[in-house]
Order: C-alpha cells, then structure tokens, then sequence
C-alpha cells in the first residue's frame, strides 16, 4: 500500500545548509524540500551567502522512496542529543558539515541539528539518511556534477 503524505505524522518541511570553517570552496548547498508543495530546491551559495545558482525539482515522482525516510518519530528520537553522545559514530567532519532544520504539525514542530559527526551505517539517524538521499539522487546530476561539489 502506498504511503500517503500526513503532516502530523511526516517532516512537512526540511533544510540542510553547508558550513565551512575554513571556507575553501567556492560554492555551497542550500537544500530545501517542501512537502506541502512536493518540491525541492536546492541553491549554491557564494562565500557571501549570496545566490548564486537556483534550481528547483518536483518531489511527485520520489515521495515513494522519500516518505519513508520523512517519519517524525525518527527524527524526534534525536531531538536532545548531540552526535557526540551517541554510540557507535564514525568520527566527524573535519571543519565542515550541514545545519539541518525540519519542522511539522505536532505539537513539538521544530528540530534544528548541527550534522557535524559521521555514523556507521546501521546507527545513522533519520537527518542523516535523508541526506543520504538527496545526495545519491541529486549530486550526480547534470546540472550540480560540472560544478565538482563536495556533498
């Protein structure tokens, strides 16, 4: 059966925005999806957060494959830890990373992560698999792949 889009039970909105510390690349990713809307954007940002490449793709044909990822209660399990604090991580990004923002319709409807620590791959969370995601659907394409981002 086919899993329908619910706003109290699913992420309704979600943003990943790339740090650096040290800023080395030229470009960086804005990501954002909307799941009112069944869209996603993602922009490349120069070093003065200014835009400076906007493209924007429709979520219709990959809310089957997307859906299951976007459950609430997976990303609520991580609301109050840190990735420090949880067991079996894989070390972290050396300077670098992704602000990550999602909100819903609950009652709790806003969660806000730094993505700075590398998992194992059965202990990823549920922020961490949703960029999982996007990047094996979206980083290879044409539009992002002459650009030689760093994901």
């Amino acid at each position: 059966m086919e899993e329908r889009f619910d706003k109290k039970k699913h992420v309704c909105k979600f943003y990943f925005k790339k740090y650096e510390q040290y800023p080395s690349a030229t470009l960086r990713q804005y990501i954002s999806g909307n799941l009112y809307l069944k869209e996603l954007k993602i922009e490349l940002l120069d070093r003065d957060d200014r835009v400076t490449v906007s493209v924007g793709f429709s979520l219709e044909e990959q809310l089957d494959t997307l859906l299951p990822l976007l459950h609430w209660e997976d990303f609520e399990k991580s609301r109050d830890t840190s990735g420090y604090e949880q067991k079996n991580n894989g070390g972290y990004r050396d300077g670098w990373g992704y602000d990550f923002l999602c909100m819903n319709e609950s009652g709790y409807p806003l969660i806000r992560k730094r993505l700075d620590v590398l998992y194992n791959e059965k202990n990823k969370p549920a922020y961490e698999k949703l960029l999982d995601w996007m990047v094996a659907q979206y980083s290879k394409r044409d539009e992002f792949k002459k650009m030689k981002l760093q994901w």
